[in-house]
């Protein structure tokens, strides 16, 4: 038996489980036998009122008869706490006065492992002591003083071997800084050279916190490549790492899951807004070793990508590799950030209000698998069908674990039978039994809250359109949810009740409805309704709809749109109503601006009282 194995095995005979689980419960005193060492709590592993985590001390064991949780004194660090089992050991060790035993270095192997991770730290000292050569980089990108020494960013000079000097003056040998992959070596005459050299230094560390790896930024525009990491080494596998693992898994909980970007700024940016849990692949899509270290510490990671093409591509290969791995409670949720954007960037630019607002709108692993597979197909073509049908039995057949895949398939077959049944009459629908129709061309900001509001006040314009409303791709964020309670509250009203006789205002949940509450446009949603004609609001919600599918509108005249609309509307001017919505709506080019201009004058001085507010009646 090794010294190693001999430590646990005294250690173990120390262990009284209830001892070590005694700061993380609290017992049942009514149920609980501590004369016995027989001891009762709520489950710390998931929400309970009674108390069904039971505690046994003779045999080192706990079980919950609720979530099924079980295992010993060494398991429950690692799941409660996120510690991986040596760091367990190291803390019941301490707890009992125990030291662990030091690996001894029997094989040069194992010394030249050790002196790697010297090496490796030395270096991360000598680029953070450089840090304030890179003042300016850090002052462009708001990054606060704590942060840089959190994430101990240094900067590696130009020089072509300062690092390497600088390291063999303290005793390292040229073979280990070429093994740490901190020098590279010449091909033309075999001499060494800085691997990183004039940029930004991002230390990439282990679950223990060694710095194993690092990537660097260039500065300069004409560098080889924006972003170099280290290569593989004995300490560093790519493929198995994770950037700021160490610092996101000790503030994971089940309100704060880990979430997953592609950049070392957007891990930063988000950590420094407050959203600690922030990790990142290194410059390489995500290998399934690195999902099952996601799940091991978050049982549904949040995924972050780009809006580019290129984050559109990675999201679509980890949701289909995902199916292959997922598990009973273990799965992934999407975030879709708009074309050309990054987390950093909203951040920067919107704040976390702005990216919160996006976790609490993204999607589950089975609504993207079914939105980037529905797009593939036309429905109108019975071969497309046919095809589909083919490709969500494919989909379904990939999921490793049989209990998963027959919820899949449920799930996907449901949809499959709504989209395939959707143009029948009467028929409810469920917001996800929508989602992956085409995408239309990007709408005018004002035109999605004139349509929800619209149909929020008057449900009766559903009455025989139901299926077009259902069809409008939303790019809002809050109005893609909004129109999906709309749907859901629908699909769910009694048997028997028409649309015209149901509230929206009544059913749907005031945090869904806010953002259109507090809009000028809804604020003004019609005061007089007796003297107004269903008939006449059903031309303004047709003319915006229209409006909505056939126009596309780029950001600068959306906002010229929501300053022309906001300011007077009245639909007693409903001719002047349709022309400025038709004409907001275009790009307008230099020549008409000032007839713009000239007419919202004119709507300004025509509509000078307010006569439009959101009206709550039960209709």
């Amino acid at each position: 038996m090794s010294d190693f194995d001999s430590f646990l095995e005294s250690l173990k005979s120390h262990i009284v489980l209830s001892d070590c689980l005694s700061k993380h419960l609290s017992w049942d005193q009514r149920k609980s036998k501590p004369q016995k060492g027989d001891y009762w709590a709520c489950c710390p592993f998931h929400k309970e009122k009674s108390s069904s985590f039971h505690v046994e001390d003779s045999k080192g064991y706990y079980y919950c008869f609720g979530c099924h949780e079980s295992g010993d004194a060494f398991t429950f660090l690692q799941k409660i706490e996120n510690k991986t089992f040596m760091e367990a050991a190291e803390t019941l060790a301490s707890q009992y006065g125990l030291t662990v035993p030091k690996m001894s270095p029997n094989t040069q192997a194992d010394r030249s492992v050790k002196t790697i991770y010297d090496a490796m730290q030395a270096a991360c000292d000598f680029y953070k002591k450089r840090a304030p050569q890179a003042k300016t980089f850090f002052q462009d990108r708001s990054l606060d003083v704590s942060t840089i020494q959190e994430f101990s960013l240094g900067f590696a000079p130009q020089g072509n071997n300062i690092l390497y000097e600088q390291l063999i003056q303290e005793g390292f040998t040229q073979k280990v800084l070429h093994d740490a992959g901190l020098i590279g070596l010449s091909e033309k005459d075999g001499r060494p050279y800085d691997r990183f050299r004039d940029r930004i230094i991002f230390p990439i560390l282990d679950l223990k916190g060694r710095c194993i790896a690092f990537g660097g930024r260039a500065l300069s525009k004409n560098a080889h490549a924006k972003y170099l990491n280290s290569p593989e080494t004995s300490v560093f596998h790519k493929g198995k790492t994770l950037y700021n693992i160490d610092k996101a898994r000790k503030y994971v909980s089940d309100d704060n899951p880990l979430i997953v970007t592609e950049g070392y700024m957007d891990v930063i940016a988000l950590f420094q807004a407050g959203f600690k849990t922030a990790v990142a692949p290194l410059g390489t899509a995500i290998t399934p070793e690195q999902i099952m270290q996601l799940w091991r510490f978050s049982n549904q990671p949040y995924i972050a990508f780009d809006g580019d093409e290129a984050g559109q591509r990675a999201t679509e290969k980890l949701a289909f590799m995902a199916l292959e791995k997922i598990k009973p409670g273990k799965t992934l949720q999407f975030l879709f950030l708009s074309q050309g954007q990054d987390p950093d960037d909203i951040i920067s630019k919107k704040g976390k209000d702005s990216f919160q607002s996006l976790l609490r709108s993204a999607l589950p692993l089975s609504d993207v698998v079914w939105n980037l597979t529905v797009k593939k197909f036309n429905f109108t073509i019975p071969e497309q069908r046919a095809a589909f049908d083919l490709e969500l039995k494919r989909i379904v057949h990939s999921i490793g674990d049989i209990g998963v895949q027959n919820h899949y398939k449920s799930v996907l077959f449901e949809k499959r039978k709504a989209v395939f049944t959707h143009s029948q009459p009467n028929k409810k629908i469920h917001p996800q039994n929508i989602q992956g129709y085409p995408t239309l061309p990007r709408a005018n900001v004002q035109q999605e809250i004139l349509l929800l509001g619209y149909v929020m006040q008057y449900p009766a314009l559903l009455s025989d359109d139901l299926e077009d409303f259902a069809n409008i791709t939303f790019q809002q964020e809050e109005c893609k949810i909004l129109h999906q309670q709309i749907l859901y509250t629908l699909s769910e009203r009694p048997d028997g009740m028409n649309i015209e006789g149901y509230s929206l205002w009544t059913h749907i949940d005031p945090k869904y409805t806010k953002f259109i509450e507090n809009n000028v446009l809804i604020k003004r949603v019609v005061e007089h309704k007796s003297n107004i004609s269903l008939a006449e609001v059903k031309n303004f919600y047709m003319e915006t709809l229209q409006t909505h599918k056939k126009l596309r509108i780029n950001r600068h005249e959306l906002e010229n749109a929501k300053s022309d609309l906001c300011s007077d509307y009245a639909i007693t001017a409903s001719k002047r109503l349709n022309t400025l919505i038709n004409t907001s709506a275009y790009e307008r080019n230099d020549e008409n601006k000032a007839d713009d201009r000239h007419y919202t004058e004119q709507i300004k001085q025509i509509l000078d009282k307010k006569v439009w507010v959101k009206n709550k009646t039960v209709m």
